[in-house]
């Protein structure tokens, strides 16, 4: 029996058509039984490949068909939008409303009181997301 899976431990496999499908866990395991009692000779011939790596045609060839082995960075949101996201909390609107309440009883010190834990929990929070 040939195994022929172009990634090792790949979750996902194409199918004729082109489309992603899952491999099942038996796929896999049996890939790996067969491929741990493989000589040194059969991976190389099956990988096409010898002993000194990829010659610089291969090398160029591989890297025009999967691109570099670089992690692809992501743009930060601007700080606006994410201290918006940081006050835009469920948690939050509770307590605001909670501060509406207090002015409207004039209980002036539990509005303050609870405006600074917003404060501060949004400062702590954006901070430690900053920097992370």
């Amino acid at each position: 029996m040939k195994f022929v899976f172009p990634f090792l431990l790949s979750k996902y496999k194409k199918d004729n058509s082109n489309k992603i499908k899952s491999r099942s866990r038996q796929e896999i395991t049996d890939y790996l039984v067969h491929a741990s009692s493989e000589t040194e000779n059969d991976i190389l011939l099956r990988l096409n490949t010898s002993i000194k790596g990829l010659s610089n045609n291969e090398a160029e060839k591989k890297l025009i068909e999967y691109g570099t082995n670089e992690i692809k960075s992501e743009k930060r949101p601007h700080w606006i939008i994410r201290l918006i996201k940081l006050i835009a909390n469920p948690l939050i609107a509770l307590l605001v409303f909670i501060i509406f309440v207090s002015i409207f009883t004039h209980d002036y010190r539990t509005a303050g009181v609870i405006g600074a834990m917003i404060l501060l929990s949004v400062f702590v929070e954006f901070f430690q997301e900053n920097q992370a």
